[in-house]
């Protein structure tokens, strides 16, 4: 993303760095406290490990897929695997993995932000403004939401006057 277009190096990592950090806080603790005896809490904190002590995203993946072998519903993962796969630039995959969520939840805002994201990032534009224009319709996402709204509204009009 960032060879393509340079100005967004900043977003980008930032959004990498928001990822991990959201990883960590969310994916074990969003179900309730963390049990070192259940199978799927201790993936869980393997997967976290993995990512971002080990800074080894091919093994959360793993892990992440063994968690979705014992619950393909699991929408936490789902997600997370979704923001893995795009930090490895694997994006049609990740979209993929927010459209589960998105199916399973269509109100799981997180996951419509990070397809958003993606679909920013590979320039489909008229995608991702959808998604952004979806979000807005909660006003806690509008200070978050409304400047990647307003970027892409100003490239399709530039697009369009050229």
């Amino acid at each position: 993303a960032i060879k393509e277009d340079p100005s967004c190096e900043s977003q980008v990592n930032e959004l990498i760095d928001e990822i991990k950090i959201k990883f960590e806080r969310q994916f074990v603790y969003d179900d309730g406290d963390f049990d070192i005896n259940s199978k799927v809490d201790r993936l869980k904190m393997q997967a976290i490990k993995a990512l971002i002590k080990e800074n080894n995203p091919e093994k959360a993946l793993t892990l992440m897929d063994l968690l979705l072998e014992l619950d393909e519903n699991d929408i936490n993962t789902l997600n997370h695997k979704g923001g893995v796969l795009f930090i490895c630039s694997e994006y049609q995959k990740a979209i993929e993995c927010f459209d589960k969520c998105l199916n399973i939840d269509n109100n799981y805002t997180c996951a419509l932000f990070n397809k958003a994201i993606v679909l920013r990032l590979l320039n489909k534009l008229p995608e991702a403004l959808n998604c952004f224009n979806e979000l807005l319709k909660t006003p806690q996402n509008y200070n978050k939401v409304k400047p990647y709204q307003l970027e892409i509204l100003n490239k399709l009009r530039r697009g369009a006057m050229t």
